[in-house]
């Protein structure tokens, strides 16, 4: 499997600020959560529920009708390992809306290679259809 380098300036810029929108959205809604870095999923909710947090940079303004599909890097199916109740949030650069994808979604069936900016071959992705999102405002 070949996946994209781990880029730890976009980390500091996007790991913290992501998880805080969705830990404020999930607060509201009335969950007790946690954020704890343990290399697993961002987000504990107590329910038990966990959520992983990622911002899609590329994503400016309304979500463009041509992108038919969600992509949730494979490497992260190993975040499933004891998460019953597991969602993936992609958050648009603004961190104002994100889409919501259950980890029951990440089928074989939508797994495919993925060419893109960090990785030119071999990186595979989840290619989830948006109708089986939920798409969230968090302001």
């Amino acid at each position: 499997m070949v996946t994209k380098a781990f880029d730890r300036q976009e980390y500091s810029r996007s790991d913290e600020p992501a998880k805080n929108v969705v830990r404020k959205h999930l607060d509201k809604l009335g969950f007790l959560t946690n954020i704890t870095e343990d290399y697993r999923a961002d987000i504990t909710a107590y329910k038990p529920q966990y959520h992983e947090v990622e911002i899609k940079r590329v994503w400016v303004g309304d979500w463009p009708d041509e992108w038919d599909t969600i992509h949730i890097p494979e490497r992260k199916k190993k975040l499933m390992k004891g998460h019953v109740d597991l969602w993936f949030w992609i958050l648009r650069n603004d961190l104002a809306q994100a889409w919501v994808v259950s980890a029951k979604e990440l089928k074989q069936e939508y797994l495919k290679e993925i060419k893109n900016k960090e990785v030119s071959k071999g990186e595979f992705f989840f290619c989830i259809p948006v109708r089986k999102c939920y798409l969230r405002n968090l302001n």
